[in-house]
Parts: structure tokens; sequence; C-alpha cells
């Protein structure tokens, strides 16, 4: 039995909270990075784009972020003699690019904290006799 230092032990656990705590502190400084930028989108034939900003979520439990709308640009000319439904229709791809956009950059910053989590859990499921949250073995490592 390891009551010290072993990955059950309490020097384990408070190793392991202050790495849960680290990378708390990561999210938190992610998070802040992606709210001071903007995300551009453009419409399908480049005449509309939308500039939107990463909206951190407050609830643990819906971590998923909102987007919301900076602003939008238009081409002039084709604003001038663009039919409603071409408007509302380069509005709507302008904004889908502008998340894809936003999601795809945060996917990337976010990388290296799913990083530091496997990391943190292989760490206790790798111990002699540990295991993986959920009682099974540790994956492989390629």
């Amino acid at each position: 039995k390891d009551d010290a230092g072993g990955p059950g032990g309490l020097l384990g656990n408070l190793a392991m909270l202050k790495k849960a705590q680290e990378i708390q502190q990561k999210k938190a400084a992610i998070e802040k990075e992606l709210g001071e930028m903007v995300f551009s989108g453009k419409s399908e034939n480049e005449k509309v784009t939308a500039n939107l900003k990463y909206i951190a979520s407050k609830n643990p439990m819906d971590p998923q972020p909102e987007y919301g709308v900076d602003s939008f640009d238009f081409d002039d000319d084709w604003y001038n003699d663009a039919a409603p439904d071409d408007l509302s229709s380069g509005i709507l791809e302008a904004y889908r690019a502008g998340i894809m956009v936003c999601q795809e950059e945060s996917q990337t910053k976010f990388e290296t904290i799913a990083k530091d989590v496997q990391a943190m859990f292989q760490g206790v499921a790798g111990a002699p006799g540990g295991e993986a949250p959920g009682g099974e073995a540790p994956a492989p490592q390629e």
C-alpha cells in the first residue's frame, strides 16, 4: 500500500490536482486569447464577409462556445443590386464560414490541453497496477 507517493497516494493526488489547475489556467488563457480575436468567413461568391467573436461558455454543463457577430462587410456594388434572398444566403454562408474558421483555430489551440490531459491520465494509468479512468487498461503508445 503506497499512501505517500504512488498514483493513489496523497502526493500522487496532489500532483494530479496541481496539473489539473495548470490545465485550467491554460484553458482560461486560450479562451481569453480567442475572445480577443476576430474570425472572418466569406460567402461563396466572396461578396459578404462575416466577422465573428469567440464567446467562451460560462456553463460547465455545456462547454460549447458561442459565436457572436462582430460585423458584416459587403461588396458595395453587389449589395446595391442584390435581391433580398441573395443578401440572406450570402450572410448565412459567410456566418457559417466564419464559425468554421473559429472552430478550426480554437481546436488547434486546445490540442495542447488535450495532450496535457492525456499525459496526466496516462501518468496515473501507466503506473504499475494502474488503470485508466473507467477501469480500462491504458491505450498503447504508437
